[in-house]
Order: structure tokens, then sequence, then C-alpha cells
């Protein structure tokens, strides 16, 4: 009898896929990744391959500064042969991305019993909810690194030729941010998502991407580090209410999301000041006519003005769909009918329909 049943059970076990075939790379693409950052890894152990193991895993354009008090540094630039780097970081977060989707998003979505939509969205919220946390938290830390807190000008001051040279850490805070909004589009095919879904992934991962791209190689990381900040903090509240609100573990969910309507028009507001004080007010004063690649300045009347209205546009429209969608809930609300209040009848008039009757 057991022997039946594992005959019969190895007649309906699905055959592998061919070897690279669609549905092989999107079942195997964890390992897949994983070899290739251990190929890139293993070129340090031999030397004819470490320069390009070098190229691919370590920050580049490493230069020593003397600093005031502190003697000399080493700090580093941005330019195109951070594009190994970007590529290298882009395949580990794809890895990343697979071993938490497999070993812990899924086991958890096993035990909730959700349906198809809400598994795509709880997915969704279990990455981006911690990853935005940590990315808020770490901008934070560079800008109070920087000293930001003390002194709310230096968002400004010194551009070019301070803005440019970056610690480590902000460095490598802006190469993984860049990574990390490129891996969502392979993760579009890997996740096999449906149009719907993969436009509306799709439109913030771009926008993302522009911004931090752009302010990364243009020298404006200082101003980008706060918005960030400043973003990364509403997303994550949002992504962590959606958890909760996913999970049905806490019944009153209400309180989250109350704090989040709170906190999302304070960053947009918050995003729209400081945009204005920095490329309107503060480069304003030592604004240069063209655009000088050699000392990195970008700071231009054209590039201010467009950098500026682009991120003006970003905060309406962001304010706009969030002021619809609450305006929407609250019409699609179902509106309570008052019950029509009893006429008092007479008490002469009850005794004289009952002597009719």
């Amino acid at each position: 009898m057991g022997f039946e049943s594992r005959r019969l059970a190895s007649r309906t076990k699905k055959p592998p896929p061919p070897i690279l075939s669609h549905e092989f790379i999107i079942t195997n693409h964890g390992d897949i990744t994983s070899v290739i950052l251990m190929i890139v890894a293993l070129g340090f152990m031999f030397q004819w391959s470490v320069p390009f193991s070098q190229f691919m895993v370590l920050p580049q354009y490493n230069e020593t500064r003397p600093v005031a008090g502190e003697g000399d540094k080493t700090f580093y630039r941005s330019g195109i042969n951070d594009l190994g780097c970007i590529a290298y970081y882009t395949v580990a977060w794809i890895t990343f991305h697979c071993i938490i989707q497999e070993y812990v998003i899924d086991k958890i979505q096993r035990r909730l019993h959700m349906s198809r939509s809400r598994l795509a969205r709880f997915a969704e919220s279990a990455h981006l909810g911690p990853i935005a946390a940590l990315a808020c938290g770490f901008a934070a830390y560079n800008l109070y690194e920087i000293g930001v807190h003390k002194n709310f000008s230096l968002l400004w001051q010194g551009y070019p030729s301070e803005h440019r040279y970056l610690s480590l850490n902000f460095k490598l805070f802006f190469l993984i941010q860049i990574s990390y909004w490129i891996h969502q589009f392979p993760e579009f095919y890997f996740q096999k998502l449906k149009k719907e879904e993969m436009k509306e992934r799709s439109g913030y991962s771009v926008l993302f991407l522009t911004f931090i791209a752009v302010a990364y190689f243009t020298n404006f990381v200082r101003l980008a580090a706060v918005l960030l900040a400043l973003e990364y903090a509403s997303l994550s509240l949002l992504h962590i209410s959606r958890l909760v609100y996913f999970s049905g573990k806490v019944s009153n969910t209400g309180r989250i999301f109350r704090l989040w309507n709170l906190l999302f028009p304070i960053v947009r507001l918050s995003s729209i000041v400081i945009a204005v004080l920095v490329l309107w007010g503060g480069l304003r004063s030592h604004e240069t006519p063209y655009i000088n690649f050699e000392t990195g300045n970008y700071n231009t009347h054209v590039i201010r003005l467009d950098a500026l209205i682009f991120l003006l546009l970003t905060q309406v429209y962001l304010f706009y769909n969030f002021a619809r969608f609450h305006f929407s809930r609250w019409n699609s609300r179902p509106k309570t009918v008052e019950p029509l209040p009893r006429k008092k009848q007479n008490f002469k008039a009850k005794k004289e329909e009952k002597k009719v009757q």
C-alpha cells in the first residue's frame, strides 16, 4: 500500500522546468544571483582578478584630505566608475530579497491565510516598511555626522567644494539606495506581478531612482538626504501600519493610520519649505552660469529651477492623491438614516377607535 501511494505521488509530481527557461530562472533566481556574488568575491583571492573585484565591490574615487582639528581623512566622490558597485549591490539586493521572501515572509503568509491581492500588498509592505525605517535612520545619522542639526545652512554652504566629498557612510547610503530601487524592476518579473500592480510600483520606483541618482551625481547630496529622511519616515509608518492591518492580529488599527494621516501632510509641507529655502534661497547667492564638470558645480539657474519645480510638483501630486483617497473614502461611507419620529395619538381618539371596532 505504501509503495503504491509513493508511486502515485511520483507520477503526479511536476517535472523540473528546462534549464534557462522563464520558470527555471524565476524559481532559482536567488541561487543564480548568490553564485554571481560568490564568483565576484572569489576574485579577491587571485592577483589577476583583484582589480575587477575591487571595481565591483569597493567604493571608488577615494581621496585623502586634511580636516581642521582631525588630521587627514579619507573621502569619496561620485563618478562613472560607481556603476560597477551599483550593479553588484543590485544583485546583492535581489539575493537578499529572495532570502527574506522565502524564509520569513512566506512562512508568515502561510499562517495568515490571506487572499492573493492581500498577499501581494503584505509582501510589498513587509519589504518596504523595514527598509524605509533603516534608510531613514541611516540618512539621519549621516546628517548628524555632518552637523546639520547645529547649522541648517550647511545644506547649501560650501557647495560644491565640500558637498562633493562624502564620508564612506554617506557614499554607501546613496549607492545602496540607487541599487535598491534598480532591483525593484527585475523583482516585478521574479514575483510575476500583474500589470496593475506593476504599474503602481514602477511609478514610485522610477520617482525614487531618478531623484536619488540625479542628486548623487550632481552633488546635491545633503538636500537629498534631508528630503529622503522625511520621506522614508512617512513611508515606513505607512507600510508598518499596513502590515499590522493585513495581519489581522490587532483589532484597532485606526490609531496607527491616524498617526500616518497626521505625519503625511507635515512631511509634504516640510519638504516644500526645505526645497525652497535651499534651492531658491541658499544656493541662489553663489550660482554659476555654466556647469563645471571638473569641480562638480551644477548650481546653475536652469538646474536649480528645474529641480525646484520637480520637487514642488511631486509634493503637490502626492498630496493630491492623499486628499483624493480620503475624500473618496469619506463619500463611500454608508450614511445612517435617522428613524422618523412617531406621531403622538390622542388618548381619546384611541378610545373612540376601539368603540367603533
